[in-house]
């Protein structure tokens, strides 16, 4: 099964910049580039925040996720967990 959520997954992490993007273990990059859904149609807008782009939650939180675990210092770790408590009181 192709996953529609990968495939927005996959169109975010060509727009990351490098550093973080190698930080990324290789083999996460590689699962989500073969089971993403390659027929699902979404094109990043690098002119609008994150927060904007026409993505699925389940996209958003998956990306989040990912930058969270492997990309942020500790202080962006603390901002980021403070956007999602505030997200989950809205």
């Amino acid at each position: 099964m192709k996953y529609n959520i990968l495939a927005e997954v996959w169109e975010l992490l060509k727009f990351m910049n490098l550093d973080d993007l190698n930080k990324i273990p290789s083999s996460l990059i590689k699962f989500i580039n073969q089971n993403r859904n390659k027929n699902w149609k979404f094109k990043y807008n690098y002119k609008i925040d994150i927060d904007e782009q026409e993505l699925m939650e389940e996209s958003k939180d998956l990306f989040s996720a990912i930058y969270y675990k492997y990309c942020c210092t500790d202080e962006q770790k603390r901002d980021l967990i403070k956007k999602w408590k505030e997200n989950d009181n809205v």
